[in-house]
């Protein structure tokens, strides 16, 4: 074999051995891109921006859709329980619960949520809203426990007990301590407690407390007094 057969025989091995590292190289890149991008997916909990959009559009004054998300997300979450050390489980516990005061225990979301999923949410018969605004009550309670002299957690917690059977009392004794030192933070809080003055015949008291309802409020209907 002359010299010159010899360097091509050697640089056509040396180009095949190449490729052949490169197929291998690029199948296991492939291995591995396929092996880690799902461990990837795994670990991100997508509930983390739900549960941050759900908290939003409570504040836009969207209960409905805001318990709906969180129903979708969590379907299991009237079995879950309030948690120091699962905060995120916490926010949608209490933003379902505020949803659910702020709706009288109907939530009008049949289209939004499965049929599976529906429970006692949508409130269909007075015994359902009773269980929903009960199941409410309970874990803003433990919310506010939690934030021991929290303005906001008081006046939600107050929101849930004025339209919870029996929690009436308990519900003004709130609202009048905290809109005593001006610490009623929502206009439904406002709302709620000129609901109870009315129901005790303090038209003064109604009136200023609607008053600064509607001047807290985006949406004056808001301030409609409920039941």
């Amino acid at each position: 074999m002359t010299r010159t057969r010899k360097l091509l025989a050697k640089t056509l091995l040396l180009t095949a051995a190449a490729s052949l590292m490169v197929g291998a190289t690029t199948r296991e890149a492939s291995a591995c891109g396929g092996a880690w991008v799902p461990i990837v997916e795994e670990q991100i909990d997508w509930r983390v921006p739900g549960v941050l959009q759900a908290e939003r559009l409570m504040d836009a004054g969207k209960s409905t859709d805001a318990a709906a998300s969180v129903v979708r997300m969590m379907p299991h979450i009237k079995s879950l329980k309030m948690s120091a050390s699962k905060p995120l489980v916490n926010r949608a516990l209490r933003v379902l619960a505020l949803s659910v005061a702020r709706t009288d225990g109907r939530l009008d979301a049949a289209r939004q949520l499965p049929a599976h999923v529906q429970d006692t949410w949508l409130g269909k018969s007075a015994e359902d809203r009773q269980t929903n605004l009960t199941w409410a009550t309970d874990i803003l309670r433990k919310t506010a426990e939690a934030q021991e002299n929290d303005p906001q957690s008081r006046t939600e917690l107050a929101e849930a007990l004025a339209r919870t059977e029996g929690g009436e009392k308990e519900a003004l004794g709130i609202l009048e301590e905290l809109a005593k030192a001006d610490l009623v933070t929502s206009p439904e809080g406002y709302a709620a407690l000129a609901h109870l003055r009315q129901k005790r015949g303090d038209r003064a008291g109604t009136k200023l407390a609607m008053e600064r309802c509607e001047a807290m409020a985006k949406d004056k209907s808001t301030c409609a007094v409920h039941g």
